[in-house]
């Protein structure tokens, strides 16, 4: 009875697996076909890197990429080290009207962001801050935040006081204490965050549309929304594009995945 149970679990997941990577392995295939082969449900009779040639040369891609880099590691940078630094005081001091206002930055999480665009896209205007990457890179980090303070916050809040303690008595400053105990404790939820920041400022569209007319900080996924022409859309430029775009957050993923499974883990554990 044991054995088909887990034969069902392993042939439910590798289905599920299967579709979720179809699209990927597909986007792979399109990218090295040729532009009369792409509505051909087959394996390419002629394997082209062409396409991504095309792509970097014709549409400025390194441009764009420096772009999308610039905004999204920025963007990581600010939210990890604000939401640290809130979290933290949050979890470890308490003062009167604390927990109202940590409600009140949880609950901004609520707020849909598309109402958002109208009032940061005047209040840029006002700042003379349109087509520029610090308005791109302030509406992301407060995107980012409520969640990301909520994140750090539980993580913190579960640290054990007498660590603190420990280290107050051993004489290190709270300063100290932060960067030489808590932070390293709650490298998990960091590494969580930091993955869940980039995705999010590295996938934004809709923000970046709406606070940019010109190219020179739009980012990518602008960049493969416009690969368009009189004669209709190039699937084959866009394919390629695609795939040199989805690379960063796969290597980011691989490289702090034992991070986040640890930080989700102890999360799931805790909450």
């Amino acid at each position: 009875m044991k054995t088909l149970v887990s034969l069902a679990k392993y042939g439910f997941l590798s289905i599920y697996s299967v579709f979720i990577f179809f699209p990927i392995i597909w986007l792979a295939i399109t990218s090295i076909k040729t532009n009369k082969e792409i509505f051909v449900a087959s394996l390419p009779s002629e394997v082209t890197l062409e396409n991504f040639t095309k792509v970097i040369k014709e549409y400025d891609l390194v441009h764009y990429f420096y772009n999308s880099t610039v905004i999204a590691a920025s963007t990581t940078v600010l939210v990890v080290v604000i939401a640290s630094l809130a979290g933290y005081a949050f979890a470890k001091y308490q003062y009167p009207g604390s927990s109202v206002l940590l409600s009140i930055i949880v609950g901004l999480r609520m707020v849909p962001a598309i109402t958002l665009f109208i009032p940061l896209y005047l209040l840029f205007a006002n700042l003379h801050l349109l087509d520029t990457r610090f308005a791109l890179i302030l509406g992301e980090t407060s995107a980012s935040l409520p969640f990301a303070i909520w994140v750090l916050y539980n993580f913190f809040r579960d640290l054990p006081g007498e660590l603190m303690e420990a280290s107050l008595i051993d004489g290190c400053s709270r300063l100290q204490t932060l960067l030489r105990i808590s932070l390293p404790l709650a490298s998990p939820g960091m590494a969580v965050v930091s993955i869940l920041t980039f995705m999010g400022a590295w996938n934004q569209f809709l923000f970046v549309l709406v606070t940019t007319t010109t190219n020179d900080v739009q980012t990518v996924p602008i960049a493969i929304a416009q690969m368009t022409h009189e004669f209709g859309i190039r699937w084959d430029l866009m394919s390629a594009a695609g795939m040199l775009y989805i690379i960063p957050t796969l290597l980011m993923t691989f490289i702090v995945q034992k991070y986040i499974v640890q930080g989700l883990t102890m999360g799931a554990l805790k909450g």
